[in-house]
């Protein structure tokens, strides 16, 4: 018969670990891309002028409306606010 040494069940355990650490982040990561497949539905129902009014901040209606570029700051992080 074979016995067990603690090396080996502090291994077992750590694999353990590893596997529902995966698992929980798999987990995470498939709900989220579940939840954006589920809103999609709702996204398809609303007309044009309704789907870029509640879109304001993501969807800018015109270049003036757009985010500025903040391309500059990587230069120089610091002086950026």
């Amino acid at each position: 018969m074979k016995r067990s040494t603690p090396e080996a069940e502090t291994g077992s355990t750590m694999f353990l670990a590893l596997q529902v650490l995966t698992i929980t982040i798999v987990a995470v990561a498939m709900a989220l891309a579940l939840a954006h497949a589920l809103e999609l539905p709702g996204k398809l129902r609303l007309a044009r002028e309704q789907y870029f009014a509640i879109q304001p901040s993501t969807i800018p209606a015109s270049p003036s409306e757009a985010r500025p570029n903040r391309s500059a700051c990587c230069s120089a992080p610091f002086s950026c606010s």
